[in-house]
């Protein structure tokens, strides 16, 4: 890949950050939580939640985004980089493999860009027993309870909006 190639690609994974959406419209939208790779005295380390209407959409921008922002180390080739992450994307996309699977492939592949603690449904963070998901749900209700309740449980209706609020500053 050239050097204006790549920088045209940088430029673009850029521009696509600025338009995320942090907080999900309802319970089917896709996200995922990753932060990123790189050392923290050069800025990694920042991670967030970003929402897409479609899982399609949300791979779609793991596959342009990731592989070029936040930045990996200057050694890598890049364009490779991007090959690899296009190649397990598809995998994903066509059920050829499953998205836990697909997740931990992604962070070998995205080692010093960005790394995955959590990818499915704003439903599956509200309920789901992944260990990611559970240490959200604690976290919040130590914040959000009478003191008491510092458990894991499942997000309910009436929480669901403080829950959203939580989340967009989570790991920032």
């Amino acid at each position: 890949m050239t050097t204006n190639k790549l920088e045209e690609k940088i430029e673009q994974a850029h521009a696509r950050w600025k338009t995320v959406v942090t907080v999900p419209e309802n319970n089917s939208w896709w996200g995922f939580y990753t932060y990123g790779d790189a050392p923290p005295s050069i800025g990694g380390g920042f991670g967030a939640f970003v929402w897409f209407p479609e899982r399609s959409e949300m791979l779609e921008f793991v596959a342009q985004v990731l592989p070029y922002s936040p930045p990996g180390r200057s050694d890598l080739d890049w364009g490779e980089v991007a090959r690899k992450t296009a190649s397990i994307i598809k995998k994903m996309s066509a059920d050829q493999i499953n998205d836990e699977t697909g997740v931990s492939q992604l962070n070998s592949v995205l080692a010093s860009f960005s790394q995955f603690e959590w990818m499915g449904t704003f439903s599956d963070l509200l309920v789901n027993n992944h260990s990611y998901a559970k240490s959200v749900r604690e976290e919040f209700w130590s914040i959000h309870s009478d003191g008491d309740d510092e458990t894991a449980r499942e997000i309910d209706g009436s929480a669901v909006g403080d829950f959203k609020k939580f989340l967009s500053s989570w790991g920032a």
